[in-house]
């Protein structure tokens, strides 16, 4: 009953309003649901996608310019002639490393739009658990137990666990 009571007279933590929180700004959520050390966790995360989305993005460009420089008018200019920092680089290189770094690009894209989706996830996930009660009074008791004869079987010995919350 006091258990009740105390349900009763604790503030309503909203799971939409968390999940709204991470998704205006991540990590805000967390915030919300007093779950600080997450936040640098989050934000080194995206950060970090970021990172290899933007770097990932200019080695795409710069493969893609020097290979659309070696083609006038739809054909290959002499070898030669090239005068980029790649003129040693086949043609067929570049574009190995253009696909290459495009699909890198893009599968880093999707990376750091899952974790942006966790991060609002776990803040909803975490504001449902918020006034989960995890006490210490916490028991668990194994003892042996024996089963009585029924008409199909004969006498039985097994084990009986309890857990107490």
């Amino acid at each position: 009953m006091a258990q009740e009571d105390s349900r009763a007279m604790k503030k309503p933590h909203s799971p939409k309003r968390a999940s709204i929180y991470s998704a205006v700004l991540p990590g805000l959520g967390q915030v919300y649901n007093k779950s600080y050390w997450k936040v640098p966790v989050i934000y080194t995360g995206l950060a970090t996608g970021v990172y290899f989305i933007v770097d990932n993005n200019n080695q795409y460009q710069d493969f893609k310019s020097a290979y659309s420089s070696r083609f006038v008018n739809g054909e290959e200019i002499d070898p030669s002639e090239y005068s980029d920092k790649y003129e040693n680089t086949s043609s067929s290189s570049l574009l190995k490393l253009q696909e290459f770094y495009r699909n890198q690009r893009d599968f880093a894209t999707i990376i750091t739009v899952g974790l942006y989706l966790i991060n609002i996830v776990d803040a909803a996930v975490d504001a449902h658990l918020f006034h989960f009660d995890v006490s210490e009074d916490l028991s668990m008791d194994l003892q042996p137990i024996l089963y009585p004869p029924n008409q199909f079987e004969s006498q039985r010995a097994g084990f009986s666990l309890s857990i107490q919350f």
